[in-house]
C-alpha cells in the first residue's frame, strides 16, 4: 500500500507515540466516532505578469476552521505559497493555530492539493479525551477528503502594454465551502 509523504509520517509518528505508550487501543472510548469538519474552506491564487514572457508575482493561499466533535474547541488552518509554480501538491504539511488554552499536547496538521475546482485535503490532529477515572487520554485522528469548490476565474491583458507596465494578470478567488471528513481514531496514550 502507498502512502502520501505526509501520511507516511504521520503514520511514523503514531507508531513512536504507540510503542512509547503502556497502553493502545483503536476504540474512541468518550470521542465516539468524531467528525472534522472544515467550515469557510477559501482558495485564492493570483498570477502577475510584468512582461509578455516575465512572471512578475506567482501566490496561492488555503485557509479553513476546523472543528472536531470530540472536543469544544475551533482550530484556525492556513497555508500561502509565492513560489513559481504557486500549486499546491499535496505533498507540504501545514501547521494550524490551536487555541493557546486548549491541552499543550493538542495539535493539528493538514496537506492540501489543489487540482482545478477540487481540493483534496489530509488531516491529522491530536487531542485529549478526558479524563476516564484516573487516567487521562490522548488520541490522534487522521482523515482525508475533497472539497468541490467553487471559484470564479478573472484575466486581465493590457492590449496597449509598454516597458513598465503591467502586461497581465490571472486571478482565481473560490466562494466558502465546507467538508465533513470521519477520521480513523487511535487511542495513542495514558497518562495516569
Amino acid at each position: 500500500m502507498k502512502y502520501s509523504p505526509p501520511t507516511f509520517i504521520a503514520l511514523l509518528f503514531q507508531s513512536a507515540l504507540t510503542l512509547s505508550s503502556p497502553v493502545v487501543d483503536q476504540t474512541n472510548h468518550g470521542s465516539d466516532h468524531p467528525i472534522f469538519t472544515l467550515h469557510n474552506i477559501t482558495y485564492s491564487s493570483s498570477t502577475i505578469y510584468s512582461t509578455p514572457a516575465h512572471l512578475a508575482v506567482q501566490d496561492a493561499s488555503i485557509q479553513f476552521n476546523l472543528t472536531n466533535t470530540a472536543v469544544d474547541y475551533t482550530t484556525e488552518c492556513s497555508a500561502f505559497l509565492d513560489s513559481d509554480p504557486a500549486v499546491f501538491y499535496g505533498n507540504q504539511n501545514f501547521t494550524c493555530k490551536v487555541p493557546p488554552s486548549v491541552d499543550p499536547e493538542a495539535s493539528t496538521n493538514f496537506t492540501y492539493a489543489s487540482e482545478g475546482t477540487n481540493g483534496a485535503f489530509e488531516i491529522y490532529s491530536i487531542w485529549s479525551g478526558g479524563v476516564y477515572g484516573d487516567e487521562r487520554r490522548t488520541f490522534l485522528g487522521v482523515g482525508n477528503g475533497t472539497a468541490q469548490l467553487t471559484c470564479n476565474t478573472t484575466s486581465w491583458t493590457n492590449t496597449n502594454w509598454t516597458p513598465g507596465q503591467l502586461y497581465s494578470t490571472y486571478e482565481v478567488t473560490c466562494s466558502p465551502a465546507q467538508l465533513d471528513i470521519t477520521p480513523i481514531v487511535s487511542h495513542i496514550k495514558t497518562q495516569r
